[in-house]
């Protein structure tokens, strides 16, 4: 709060809530004044645009300062300049957790998670940033990474059976459009790093080993993505790759089988080699046919393994 640091250097504040939870910030107000604060010195003005743009041009007002949204702080700096005002803004801003070397590392891996993961971290408060200096930062990653992934776990045994299928019609259409781009703009350096991914496939799957096979599976997809010019949204892929990994996990099933899988590939980076969009399309829909037959057969009408699961 800027109330305490301005009002200790000798000024008057006011305080311009958020109009949809204003009754905090009139309560505090009452109880500074109830402490001794004289009145006068602690103000609450309520509004909307309209207060705001009073604030920003009165001309007794010298200073402003505002924590919200990009845009608005676009807004409020450039309106409270304008009118000779000193302004201090964060936009999006990102809180910032400084661990330093001689940190309790169990208490400062309890107020991240606190921070971070609170309230789905939809707060002004929440940590998003953790800086740790000198040689803590292993120590304090070793304690973070298990207390996050439990997290997450938690949120896939919630998930239904609607909610995977939402994820996995997103990853779909994310893929099929990643493909169709694939098809007019690879040259043959794309098409062979797509190739040196699916050899390193074919090879894990012979061995039978799973997890270098996901791996190689993640590198081709990967590639696909940023080489098609879809890389801001190679993280929703992403995201959905780890949710379905941790079903995966928790539902304790094997993984669809592994040389169809590679053929499904072969057949993709074959068709965008051709540039037959056509033919592109039409496998990568078919390798998408065998995935939904897999949810069918692991999850049949609910995701087994979840607590409170519906069905779709």
């Amino acid at each position: 709060m800027k109330a305490a640091p301005a009002i200790a250097c000798g000024n008057c504040f006011i305080l311009k809530p958020s109009e949809r939870d204003p009754s905090v910030p009139i309560r505090i107000a009452e109880l500074f004044i109830k402490a001794g604060l004289p009145e006068g010195v602690l103000n609450v003005v309520n509004g909307d645009k309209e207060a705001v743009d009073a604030l920003l041009t009165d001309a007794r007002v010298k200073a402003i300062g505002f924590v919200g949204s990009s845009d608005i702080a676009q807004y409020i700096y450039a309106t409270g300049t304008a009118h000779g005002k000193r302004v201090q803004c964060f936009g999006g801003a990102k809180n910032h957790m400084i661990v330093m070397p001689d940190a309790d590392i169990d208490q400062a891996v309890d107020a991240l998670i606190g921070a971070g993961y609170g309230s789905a971290g939809e707060r002004c408060m929440a940590i998003s940033v953790a800086v740790a200096v000198g040689d803590v930062g292993d120590k304090l990653l070793a304690k973070l990474a298990p207390r996050a992934d439990a997290i997450f776990h938690i949120y896939v045994k919630a998930l239904t059976r609607q909610d995977v299928w939402e994820l996995y019609n997103l990853r779909t259409m994310l893929e099929g459009a990643a493909v169709e781009l694939a098809v007019s703009r690879f040259d043959e350096d794309d098409i062979a790093a797509l190739r040196g991914h699916l050899g390193t496939m074919a090879a894990a799957a012979a061995a039978g080993e799973r997890s270098d096979f996901a791996k190689a599976d993640m590198g081709f997809h990967t590639e696909l993505f940023e080489r098609a010019g879809h890389r801001r949204l190679l993280r929703v892929w992403q995201s959905f790759v780890e949710t379905y990994r941790v079903i995966l996990e928790i539902t304790d099933t094997e993984n669809p089988d592994l040389d169809a899988v590679v053929m499904d590939h072969e057949h993709i980076v074959a068709a965008i080699e051709r540039r037959d969009a056509a033919e592109a399309r039409r496998h990568d829909e078919e390798s998408l046919r065998h995935g939904q037959a897999d949810f069918e057969r692991r999850f049949g009408p609910d995701l087994p393994g979840t607590e409170g699961g519906g069905t779709s």
